[in-house]
């Protein structure tokens, strides 16, 4: 069974479990974790796309950045976008850390798994809270951090974070799912509200269809609106005037959806059940764009028919 990892506050008190968590760790005799308060100190690994912007807001508030460890060795970018000082090394010349409150694992999720072993064979995770932001992977990923004496889990905001300085990205109100060990939860809890971002706390059995939906709602509805961009600016509009004249009807859209039990915000021949103007739109389409059409219409259809028999 999985129990959590051994944590105090002071000598005659020890947390219980926390509701939301899936299961507990074995005890880890080795384990000497202290929990904190306030973690105030962390370490980065994996300044990419989430993880550099997760620093620095980190680093906004309050917290302070000691370790960056990437697969290359820091460039001037990197250091100019993240205030130190702090240690940065690499897996292929990895240096002697100083100690942080909590360690977060921003790496692709088919890395997790090693990072966690090699932080555990260099003693890295020890006494820590580690986190890894991956959506679909699950707590269970950190399994040798935990066995070093770490308390260990996920923590992901419900977000699109591009690359550095090409977007803007909001952080207010943003929902993050969190599960693990109980006081990675409740350390992961109160980060995420220091960065003004939602805690949630998710069952491990959940995090695939979680992923799942949100790679719907935003891969999905990206790749829709930018094949209508370029379908419009094939009509002679200017690429960028496209995208400003889809801007309206893409937000009202979204907004009907959101607001929406189901498809009864939605509009158009869908709705209608115009046979021949849908024909005649995937006649007009290229084929990988007509197919996702085709995807859309059978799942607005079947829902509709689902409607009418209940």
């Amino acid at each position: 069974m999985r129990r959590a990892a051994q944590t105090h506050l002071n000598p005659d008190s020890a947390p219980g479990p926390v509701a939301g968590c899936e299961g507990v760790w074995p005890r880890s005799p080795q384990s000497r974790y202290n929990r904190v308060v306030k973690p105030h100190s962390f370490a980065l690994i994996g300044p990419g796309r989430l993880g550099l912007r997760l620093a620095i807001r980190m680093s906004e508030r309050g917290w302070s950045c000691r370790a960056v460890r990437a697969r290359r060795n820091a460039s001037l970018p990197l250091r100019e976008a993240l205030p130190g000082p702090w240690v940065g090394d690499t897996w292929a010349s990895p240096v002697r850390w100083p100690r942080v409150d909590l360690i977060l694992v921003a790496v692709p999720d088919h890395g997790i798994r090693e990072v966690a072993g090699r932080l555990a064979e260099g003693d890295d995770c020890h006494s820590a809270v580690v986190l890894h932001t991956s959506g679909l992977r699950t707590s269970e990923d950190l399994a040798p951090c935990h066995a070093s004496g770490a308390a260990v889990g996920s923590w992901h905001p419900l977000q699109t974070f591009p690359a550095l300085g090409r977007f803007p990205v909001s952080w207010e109100g943003v929902y993050c799912a969190i599960e693990g060990d109980p006081p990675a939860v409740e350390i992961g809890e109160a980060l995420a509200r220091e960065l003004d971002l939602i805690p949630w706390r998710i069952q491990v059995g959940d995090k695939l269809r979680y992923h799942a939906a949100a790679s719907v709602a935003g891969n999905l509805t990206h790749a829709l609106v930018v094949a209508a961009k370029e379908m419009l600016a094939s009509t002679g509009m200017e690429p960028h005037a496209a995208g400003e004249a889809l801007k309206p009807l893409v937000r009202a859209s979204l907004e009907a959806a959101l607001a929406a039990r189901g498809f009864e915000g939605l509009t158009g021949p869908l709705t209608r059940g115009d046979s021949k103007t849908i024909a005649a739109h995937l006649a007009a389409l290229s084929p990988p764009v007509a197919d996702a059409y085709r995807a859309i219409v059978r799942l607005v259809t079947n829902r509709n028919l689902s409607d009418k028999d209940d």
